[in-house]
């Protein structure tokens, strides 16, 4: 498993040459971005500060810790310097940084608060030392996968899926929104993972809003819901909508469901290295034609630590897919005060195609 770090961690060294940066730093302040430091070491706590350097060859980084962490930490990492934390964030990074006669940091800043950020930037700007964004650069890194990755969103796939069809058959006319959402919330708790997210369940008019949440709604025979929720499993995470209904669904609801289905499947067999993300969202909405206006959102972006990653399959910006990504498709649409449904899974971007990893769900409209 520690090879597995090394390489990402000498992955990150090889970028950072490239831009001109001397280390990488990632702030973790009472879970402000916990996932980084696990992307590069495998650690999850709620604090934590990582400096990865770029010419280090042994023991790359050096990684500090609070009293909370540092056993642990010291047990569980063995590719970085295991450090106690003796100032604040900001003074250990001055401290660090001087130590090592570094010129040019780069720093997630949108994982940053800015309060941390000014505190940090006015210390290292007394010697001369830049403090740069690195945001798009990183999610790029993070966005292939590796093969111990992908296996963990799949299993996390799996759960989500187990728990999903057990909360569906205990369904009854009544249950409010809210009640199907902690049940499945349960249903995944027990089979050891968290919610990837705020699960969305949402019935009847509700489903015309894509993230209407949960409210205390009863679900009513005859009404479209469209639940949308993700188990996070040894901290990576899968993205799933499905719909169902409450006795027999009419024949408009499954004209619908089944557009939206050809839509999914249409954009999803786009997928592959190379591919265009705002190419393969305007091949869903061809398949939508005259409803294309009621498809209100983006097809679909990447997953893995964080619920939304790069690349996006979107209108708004294009990127070029790569092999390794997993990307989630979820076409919708969307009927103001009537209803609304989506559909969405999983897909590792391969060579010449995709794999869809939460395959164990059946696609179908679900009738109770």
């Amino acid at each position: 498993m520690q090879e597995e770090y090394i390489l990402k961690q000498t992955n990150l060294q090889k970028v950072l040459k490239e831009n001109g940066f001397d280390a990488f730093i990632a702030i973790n302040d009472e879970s402000s971005n916990w996932q980084a430091i696990a992307h590069q070491t495998g650690f999850r706590g709620t604090c934590g500060l990582y400096f990865l350097y770029a010419d280090k060859a042994e023991k790359k980084a050096d990684i500090f810790f609070d009293n909370r962490y540092l056993e642990r930490a010291k047990r569980e990492i063995a590719t970085c310097n295991v450090l106690s934390f003796e100032d604040d964030f900001a003074d250990t990074i001055y401290k660090t940084a001087k130590a090592y006669g570094l010129k040019t940091i780069a720093c997630q800043a949108c994982e940053t608060s800015a309060s941390n950020w000014k505190a940090i930037e006015y210390l290292l700007q007394k010697e001369g030392i830049t403090l740069k964004p690195f945001d798009d650069e990183y999610q790029e890194i993070c966005s292939v996968k590796t093969d111990n990755e992908i296996v963990k969103i799949k299993a996390a796939a799996e759960l989500a899926t187990e728990a999903f069809m057990k909360t569906l058959g205990e369904v009854t006319e009544g249950m409010t929104e809210a009640a199907f959402a902690a049940r499945l919330e349960y249903e995944m708790a027990i089979r050891g993972a968290s919610p990837a997210f705020g699960t969305i369940v949402a019935s009847g008019v509700h489903g015309s809003i894509p993230h209407a949440g949960v409210t205390e709604k009863e679900i009513h025979r005859g009404e479209i819901v469209t639940v949308d929720f993700g188990a996070r499993l040894d901290n990576y995470v899968c993205d799933i909508t499905r719909n169902f209904v409450i006795g027999k669904a009419t024949r408009e609801q499954r004209v619908l469901h089944d557009q939206i289905k050809l839509a999914h499947l249409t954009a999803a067999n786009a997928l592959k290295d190379g591919a265009s993300g705002r190419a393969v969202h305007n091949i869903a909405c061809d398949v939508f034609g005259d409803k294309r206006e009621y498809f209100t959102h983006s097809l679909g972006h990447g997953i893995g630590l964080y619920i939304h990653e790069m690349p996006r399959l979107s209108y708004r910006k294009d990127y070029t897919l790569k092999a390794g990504q997993v990307v989630t498709v979820e076409p919708g649409l969307y009927f103001a005060g009537k209803f609304g449904m989506r559909l969405e899974d999983d897909y590792l971007v391969t060579r010449n195609s995709a794999e869809r990893l939460t395959a164990a769900m059946p696609q179908e409209l679900f009738e109770i």
